[in-house]
Formats: structure tokens, sequence, C-alpha cells
């Protein structure tokens, strides 16, 4: 049962132990935060960690496990969530241990990833971020499905079904000798979920798009307009039964489905050209920027909420210019902010005058200090 939270909550404090190689500290956060420190200091993991609280999942590895500090059985966090418009309050607590993952929240036993992660939008915005034009659809899907989880609060569980149903689908092929009969009943539950996931991802992209663009002219992205095509995973002039039923050899010799919302794709073009051969590799990481701000700006409309935005090492791969311009977007947003730099030249720029909307901590050898003057 998904538990909703009120919009626009702010992380206030992280508790942590046991994880990576980040000393047992408490820290007190603000909207705007910094983690400054050379490569290797443990910044990339405060963020990390961050996600990991909110949301079960790292953007650094693929197993929990793998968070916990070398020589433990067991990494602990806990955060405080607060409300902007109200007093509202919320204590979150996660723990790993080997196969076992526990959330809570105010004390309640969270059942399940999806239902935790609704409440807690989280943007991660690193260098692998920039390969998102570049590389394999996967990543794109990923995006898609990210944003219409969290504006469509059926989605994953429609979503889940659909690859039960796959993965059913694909074990009959592999079978060898395939009842038509049972074959027809997985076909027709694929083809009506996979309309309803692409009929909410179609609808999800036609929403971004006006954003995007909005947000490309903002980060001085000078060209004509940016088209957003959706490839749903199977030719949009044909029906998916269909092509269900004329591709069954191929499917049985390679023993996988070929059509469907699994092979769903986003590409963008100006004036009928892949922008990766209209924009320079610079305007390609900006584009990135402009396409997740859009984003989060899409979620704030639909839902109401603020996504937490975690900025790491941007810094390395955008130019001093380009740096405070994607800085002074998002400091005129609502969204909560936690960025790594190696250094404070980003705050001396923009954030020169000491206020209490921003805080600056430094990181080194995993033990994170506060330091609020800029110079």
């Amino acid at each position: 049962m998904l538990r909703f939270i009120l919009p626009k909550m702010q992380l206030v404090k992280l508790n942590t132990s046991g994880f990576r190689n980040l000393e047992n500290t408490q820290l007190a956060f603000t909207r705007i935060n910094f983690f400054l420190g050379v490569n290797g200091s443990g910044k990339s993991s405060i963020l990390e960690m961050i996600q990991v609280l909110l949301s079960g999942k790292s953007f650094r590895a693929n197993q929990l496990e793998s968070c916990i500090t070398h020589d433990l059985k067991v990494f602990t966090l806990y955060g405080e969530a607060k409300s902007k418009e109200s007093d509202a309050h919320y204590k979150v607590g996660l723990s790993k241990e080997k196969d076992k993952l526990k959330i809570l929240v105010d004390g309640e036993k969270v059942l399940s990833l999806a239902s935790h992660a609704i409440n807690f939008p989280v943007i991660v915005i690193d260098p692998t971020s920039f390969l998102l034009i570049t590389e394999g659809p996967e990543g794109r899907r990923r995006f898609i499905d990210w944003g219409v989880f969290h504006v469509e609060h059926q989605f994953a569980k429609l979503w889940n079904r659909l690859k039960k149903v796959l993965k059913q689908r694909n074990a009959l092929l592999r079978r060898g000798k395939i009842s038509p009969s049972e074959l027809n009943v997985w076909d027709q539950e694929f083809v009506r979920l996979s309309e309803l996931v692409n009929e909410k991802r179609r609808s999800y992209i036609e929403a971004l798009d006006p954003l995007l663009n909005e947000y490309l002219k903002r980060f001085n992205i000078n060209t004509d307009k940016v088209n957003c095509h959706f490839f749903q995973g199977w030719d949009a002039k044909k029906r998916l039964s269909d092509l269900l039923e004329s591709g069954l050899d191929t499917d049985v010799k390679y023993g996988y489905t070929k059509f469907g919302p699994h092979r769903a794709d986003i590409k963008f073009s100006i004036k009928g050209q892949p922008i990766d051969q209209v924009l320079s590799r610079g305007q390609l990481k900006l584009f990135v920027c402009a396409l997740k701000v859009a984003q989060i700006k899409l979620l704030a409309q639909l839902t109401g909420k603020r996504a937490i935005i975690l900025l790491d090492d941007f810094t390395s791969e955008l130019d001093q210019f380009n740096q405070d311009l994607v800085f002074s977007v998002l400091e005129k947003e609502s969204e909560q902010l936690f960025i790594t730099a190696l250094d404070n030249s980003l705050v001396l720029r923009n954030l020169s005058t000491p206020n209490d909307n921003f805080k600056m901590f430094h990181v080194e050898h995993g033990k994170i200090t506060i330091d609020n003057s800029p110079d």
C-alpha cells in the first residue's frame, strides 16, 4: 500500500553509520549544500548516501551490500525530512545487512521500494548523466519511467505486472513446444498492459517537450525547436498483437520477445537531424541538464512535489560560464540541492554573501566538517 507524504519536503538531518569510507557523523542541511574536497575524499559517497536513504537505490552501485564499510556487517542511515509549508516532520531510517534491507518511516515498516521512493523524488546529475543521449536506449527508458513513476501513481504496479508477463512469455518461447492456447493468454495480457504503459509514457513525453525547449533557451542553446520522438517499441502504424503473431518464429528462434514497451526509446532532433549531429559536445551536456531540469519542473507542475537534486562533480564537466548558468537556473527554483566540487570557486562566484539558504561542508578522508565562510 502506497503511503503519500506531503509535497515540498526537504532533508534537514542525516545520521550515518557504517557507510563506505565515511566516518559516523550527524549532518544538518539547508536548501543548498556544497561538499568540497579532493577526488577520493568521500564527497560522492555523501550524495549516494542521500539517494540510498530516500529511494533505497544507489547511482554508484547495483548492490547496496557494497556500500557497507569494510570489516563491518551493516550500515545504518537515519534522516529527517521537513515540509517547507507546514510543521509536518518525517523520520526515515534505512539499514542494510547482507540480503536484508529494512526501511522505516515514522517507525512504520515500508513494504516496497516503490512505496518509499514515490515520496522522495531524487534526481542525480553526474558525469554518467551526459551519456544519456549518446549511449543505448536503456538509460533513456529509465529517464522516461522515473518521470512517469512519480506522476502516475499506478505506473509502478503496471510496469511490474508487465515485466512478469514478459518474463512468462519469454520462458514459454524457450520451452520448445508451445501451446497456442497458453501463448494466446499471455499475448493478450502483454498487449493490454503494453498499450497502457505506452499511453502513459507518450503523455508524459508530450508534456515534457515544451518545458525542455523552454529550459534550452534559458541555458542559451539558441537553436531551432528540439523535437522529442517517442518510439513505443513497435511500429505505431501496426497492431502489437499482429506483430507478435507474425514475429513468433523469430521470437522462438532467439528466445525473447522482439516487440513491446521493453524496447521503447526517445530520440531528440533538430530539423530532422539527431541532436548529437547538430550540437557541440559542450552543448550536449547543457542539453542533458535542461532535460533533467525540465523533468523536475514537470514533476512540480503535475504533483506539487519538489525533487531533491544531487549534482555530483558537475563542475568538472562544464566550463565556468556554463557552471554558473546551470547553477543560477537551479538556484531560482525551489528544489533542495546537494552539490560536490573540488573547491569553493562556484560558491565564491555565486553565493559570496553568507545566508541561511546554503551551507558548505569539507570532506577529507571520509571526515565531514562544516565551514560556512566562503573565503
